[in-house]
């Protein structure tokens, strides 16, 4: 034993080169074994990985970071696979379909600088379809209620006839005393 340690030692280089070749020329034999082995050792193997992953936090963010930054389409795939069970072709024939805006204002992917969010039915979880970083969170600040939305717009529309009203009569000090100070 002692002896093969001291060759490979020695021979590092040369051993690797070999073993690299040797797994080139058997891809399907090495696959098969390593197929099985990690079938039969499944604990093993997530406890080895768990046991890596906690001790290299930091690497890891690293290797992810890196890996997500160079494959954003398989990041955003897996995302909508995972929380919503769509595909990346689902989601876009449904930006296609509205117009490859938000569902809401219009706004672009681009415009936003960002995807847009899938929006969904909290209650029975069935997607809607895609807004914006602004309109998604509002409907959920109206807790996805209509009457609430129509009373916010009533009250809109009260103050914007308001300030019309002022505007033709001439009185900047109808919104003067309500305006908010900095």
């Amino acid at each position: 034993m002692a002896a093969s340690k001291a060759w490979y030692e020695a021979n590092q280089e040369r051993a690797a080169t070999a073993s690299k070749a040797w797994h080139e020329a058997n891809k399907d034999r090495v696959a098969i074994t390593s197929k099985a082995w990690h079938e039969a050792n499944k604990d093993r193997t997530a406890a080895v990985g768990k046991a890596w992953r906690e001790a290299n936090k930091d690497r890891k963010a690293a290797t992810t970071k890196v890996w997500s930054e160079a494959n954003p389409e398989r990041v955003m795939h897996s995302g909508l696979q995972s929380k919503y069970g769509i595909s990346l072709v689902d989601y876009d024939e449904m930006l296609e379909a509205q117009g490859r805006g938000c569902a809401i204002c219009g706004k672009t992917p681009e415009a936003e600088g960002r995807q847009l969010a899938v929006d969904h039915d909290h209650e029975t979880d069935e997607i809607r379809g895609l807004l914006c970083s602004r309109c998604n969170p509002g409907l959920g600040m109206f807790m996805d209620d209509p009457e609430l939305l129509r009373s916010a717009i009533a009250y809109l529309e009260r103050w914007i006839e308001r300030e019309m009203q002022c505007v033709q009569v001439n009185l900047p000090i109808c919104t003067a005393s309500m305006r908010v100070h900095g």
